[in-house]
């Protein structure tokens, strides 16, 4: 026996049924939610936040100037006959620099030497003629007219006297002047007269630098100034790329007035320069200790995170990397001080934290891992 088709109402009400079964399996698709990816991790660098003193200094750039120059230049005209010093070397005070040709001074002084010996043997003869006369007034064997023409002669000859030996004291400074001697302790430049040649008087022959200590001038601002006193120690050091520490100069002068246009103010300090490693006329850079901070929390510079005029950096607990404002204070050499928003012995992403989200997931990366931030296999 055949089974018959349904037809007519029967089969109309059969494809409605269908039609609602098919709908509501589609429905229930639509609502049920899609199962989530697992959240990647990423490889990244760490480190711990540490603390160490920082000091926050001044920092400016100054000149060295000696702390005394001499140009060495004869008073008077004559022929160099020598200059027994070495270009460029050390001469001590009194040393003898320049030597001019003497001999017309010299002879000068030998004649007012004559005269005065010639002077004073008429002295001693006219002191003698007058006590042989003091001695007969008294028994009045000599007039007073004899008397007195004895005494005017002596003191006349005793003038002249003292008439040459000022003579003979000028004709010696005189001669003095056709010796120049170092009249300070320092360092010799360059000679610039050849010996042989005639020298006018005030002619530059060479110059004499005191540069041992120096004296170092430079600027501060003068809001600034709180913490920095007169013999406070000050950091020298080359202004060229190597930052060469050239020594410690200590502040021997603040100047009584701050600049009314610039705001700056004047200071000088002292170094000593033995091996003569700085110039007169050297720029230096220095830097004064303003403050001393003991165990301030630093971490490495890469590890900052500048945006919109703020600073972040990835602090990470857990394994989870949170994005946190923080505030900077003192940057040293490859860390930066945080004064704000970190605290010592947190671990802080330090590199590869520019490919992070607040929140991601990291771990640290693996020595032979050369890319700075990959996600971790799951």
């Amino acid at each position: 026996m055949q089974a018959s088709l349904p037809t007519g109402p029967a089969l109309a009400r059969l494809a409605g049924c269908l039609l609602l079964v098919s709908l509501a399996s589609a429905c229930g698709k639509k609502d049920a939610a899609p199962e989530a990816p697992a959240a990647r991790t990423l490889f990244v660098e760490m480190g711990t936040a540490e603390t160490r003193n920082v000091d926050v200094t001044l920092d400016s750039v100054g000149t060295a100037y000696a702390s005394g120059q001499v140009d060495i230049r004869p008073q008077v005209t004559g022929t160099l006959l020598q200059a027994p010093f070495v270009e460029g070397g050390p001469v001590e005070q009194g040393q003898i620099l320049i030597q001019l040709d003497d001999s017309k001074p010299r002879a000068s002084l030998a004649l007012s030497q004559a005269q005065l010996d010639s002077a004073k043997a008429k002295l001693s003869v006219a002191s003698e003629r007058l006590g042989r006369a003091r001695s007969l007034k008294a028994e009045q064997l000599v007039s007073r007219e004899e008397f007195a023409t004895l005494d005017s002669e002596q003191k006349a000859a005793a003038a002249a006297v003292r008439e040459n030996e000022a003579e003979v004291r000028l004709a010696q400074r005189n001669l003095e002047d056709y010796t120049l001697r170092a009249p300070i302790t320092g360092r010799m430049g360059i000679r610039y007269v050849d010996e042989g040649n005639l020298v006018e008087a005030g002619t530059i022959i060479s110059t004499l630098v005191a540069d041992d200590p120096l004296e170092i001038l430079f600027t501060l601002p003068g809001a600034s100034m709180e913490g920095v006193h007169v013999g406070q120690d000050a950091e020298v050091r080359a202004t060229d790329a190597t930052k060469t520490l050239l020594g410690t100069a200590k502040v021997r002068v603040i100047d009584a007035r701050v600049d009314a246009k610039t705001r700056m103010i004047n200071v000088k300090a002292v170094i000593a320069n033995p091996d003569t490693k700085i110039k007169a006329g050297q720029f230096v850079a220095i830097s004064l200790v303003r403050e001393r901070r003991s165990d301030a929390v630093v971490v490495p510079e890469d590890a900052v995170i500048p945006y919109a005029g703020k600073t972040y950096l990835y602090v990470v607990k857990d394994g989870q990397a949170s994005r946190r404002e923080v505030v900077l204070g003192v940057r040293l050499p490859e860390v930066v001080e945080v004064t704000s928003g970190l605290t010592a012995g947190e671990t802080i992403v330090t590199r590869g934290q520019h490919r992070l989200g607040d929140g991601a997931k990291v771990e640290q990366r693996k020595a032979d891992d050369d890319k700075p931030a990959t996600p971790a296999q799951n």
